[in-house]
């Protein structure tokens, strides 16, 4: 037998024995099927006209672990948040948006396996939103 042939058929050979790896054993098997929610607050999804000073807010159902909030502009890029406060609203986060831009929420939690060493995102909610025109 050649060396290539060895080479291919040498792992086909063990996962045909139960050595390979079992691709039903979904680590994070346990996570699905969560009934969190969340809602994006503010701004409402496709609002246009939005000031660039808003405040977004996200309300979670209980019990929501390791939460995350994301916001991209229109090429995908991640804005960063400026500040995260809560006021007699609730918890919001404000972001350095640009004027007659178009944005993109999602929020979401992560699930967190294996002491920390693995995580996965599972999105709740995503929406949209248009800044307004700079006077």
């Amino acid at each position: 037998m050649n060396r290539f042939a060895l080479a291919f058929s040498l792992p086909l050979l063990l996962v045909a024995a139960g050595c390979g790896p079992d691709v039903d054993d979904d680590p994070f098997a346990g996570c699905e099927g969560r009934d969190y929610t969340a809602i994006v607050l503010a701004p409402e999804s496709n609002a246009t006209g939005v000031p660039t000073d808003v405040k977004v807010r996200v309300l979670y159902s209980s019990g929501v672990p390791d939460r995350y909030l994301q916001v991209k502009d229109h090429f995908g890029a991640f804005v960063m948040q400026t500040s995260v406060d809560l006021d007699a609203e609730g918890d919001y986060a404000t972001y350095a948006f640009e004027p007659g831009e178009h944005y993109f929420i999602e929020a979401g939690w992560f699930c967190v396996i294996d002491g920390g060493a693995d995580q996965k995102a599972y999105p709740l909610v995503a929406s949209a939103f248009t800044t307004a025109e700079a006077p």
